[in-house]
């Protein structure tokens, strides 16, 4: 099985803000030609640059990448892909067999140490951008809770049964599970969330906090740096 294929991103040449997520062989992630009006519109604009991000792929790993990481950067980025990636459009449906081998897929992926690392790279370098933290500080900029919404949440907090809660929140997670985001692939398992934040920050999320993990454990949030959570 032929491992030629890699994904690629487009980054704007003024503030470095990726616009393009592909999959791509040999030359293509350098080439102009058979692009979407979008995304020509977006380089006659800023101009840009592109780089290789995950290499080494077969075809179906280069699919499947692809889709996760337009899934991810689209959180942040307003990107002119026009199709969710992989083998179709927007909105198809795989079949449940296709379904099937995309997931056995994952699983080996997630097993091989060097895929694993690769993934966790390509998840830090999304992570580490400034361009993510600045989205995130303008999300919550000049907003403004009413008179009410602060009485009505000060009230809720001080409830017993909500400091109970959070004074347990700090020691009751254990035996945390970390697992891919798709949901498979082999457990990675940790005595607490303090062990499970260490590795993280020594996978390179130096910003990773226990409250963070609390609230995707506690079911606040589906996933946390890129993956799934869990607990016994």
């Amino acid at each position: 099985m032929k491992r030629q294929y890699y994904i690629y991103v487009w980054y704007k040449e003024d503030t470095g803000e990726p616009f393009y997520v592909g999959k791509g062989k040999e030359n293509r992630y350098r080439e102009l030609v058979n692009r979407n009006r979008y995304f020509m519109n977006t380089y006659k604009k800023y101009g840009g640059y592109s780089q290789i991000i995950l290499a080494g792929l077969t075809e179906q790993e280069a699919f499947k990448r692809e889709v996760e990481l337009i899934h991810e950067y689209r959180k942040w980025f307003k990107l002119v892909n026009i199709t969710n990636g992989g083998e179709g459009v927007s909105g198809l449906k795989h079949s449940k067999e296709t379904k099937n081998k995309l997931s056995a897929l994952s699983k080996e992926q997630w097993k091989n140490q060097s895929s694993r690392q690769k993934l966790i790279e390509s998840r830090k370098e999304i992570y580490s951008r400034p361009e993510r933290s600045r989205k995130l500080s303008q999300s919550h900029t000049g907003k403004k809770f009413s008179n009410n919404h602060k009485q009505n949440h000060k009230k809720a907090m001080n409830q017993s049964k909500t400091v109970k809660k959070l004074a347990e929140a700090k020691t009751k997670y254990r035996n945390i599970k970390c697992v891919n985001k798709c949901g498979d692939g082999p457990e990675l398992m940790f005595i607490d969330t303090r062990e499970a934040v260490s590795w993280l920050k020594a996978n390179g999320f130096s910003t990773a906090r226990i409250a963070t993990l609390d609230r995707c454990l506690a079911g606040n949030r589906k996933t946390a740096y890129g993956f799934n959570w869990l607990h016994d």
